[in-house]
């Protein structure tokens, strides 16, 4: 290999990993803004967020140890922000400290496991699945830590903990999906675009 084919490959690398981290600093805040959506139900003490779009599409657009990454830089954040009052976790929130910190684990292992599955995906009804197995992950470990912090049976901690979020995991799985091809389509159109200005030059 020439030095030339040598630069430009590591040259690529270099901007492949400038990108995947602008897109882990773009997923964790958009998981901010989507913790601060939140609305309040007599249904449970956990208020209904939009955190669940930001930790599944990490999945489906990043490799798994990024979309772990993501999430992880977000409860870094979040956790150092309470000291200093910053709205990094959703208002009112004790964050890993809380009654919700089983959902904020979860967010590292839904996003490294519904990378895990969409990176076999060929379709969208295998990007659905990958979601789906995400969302039941985050809600998995929200009832259990729940049902240890409160000292309750599962029962009491799937009605508080899991069931009122089936719908709203499920609208935000579709979200997520949807977005995941709607960027997939973007990038297909710039690379067109790209491809097709190139060949201009060239000729």
């Amino acid at each position: 290999m020439t030095s030339s084919r040598v630069a430009g490959v590591v040259g690529s690398a270099h901007r492949s990993g400038l990108r995947e981290l602008a897109w882990i600093l773009g997923i964790c805040l958009l998981t901010v803004l989507c913790a601060n959506a939140r609305v309040v139900t007599p249904l449970t003490p956990v208020p209904m967020t939009l955190h669940l779009v930001p930790v599944l599409l990490a999945g489906l657009i990043l490799r798994p140890v990024s979309a772990a990454a993501a999430m992880v830089l977000y409860l870094g954040l979040g956790t150092v922000g309470q000291s200093q009052n910053l709205p990094i976790f959703s208002p009112g929130s004790l964050g890993l400290f809380g009654i919700t910190a089983g959902y904020l684990v979860g967010f590292v292992f839904a996003a490294y496991l519904t990378a895990v599955i969409a990176r076999e995906a060929k379709g969208v009804g295998r990007r659905f699945v990958a979601v789906t197995v995400g969302a039941l992950c985050v809600l998995i470990f929200g009832t259990l830590w729940m049902a240890m912090v409160l000292e309750v049976s599962v029962q009491n901690a799937l009605d508080l903990a899991f069931k009122p979020f089936v719908f709203k995991a499920a609208v935000e799985a579709a979200i997520a999906v949807a977005a995941c091809e709607a960027f997939g389509f973007l990038a297909s159109m710039i690379d067109g675009r790209s491809t097709a200005g190139d060949k201009r030059v060239s000729d």
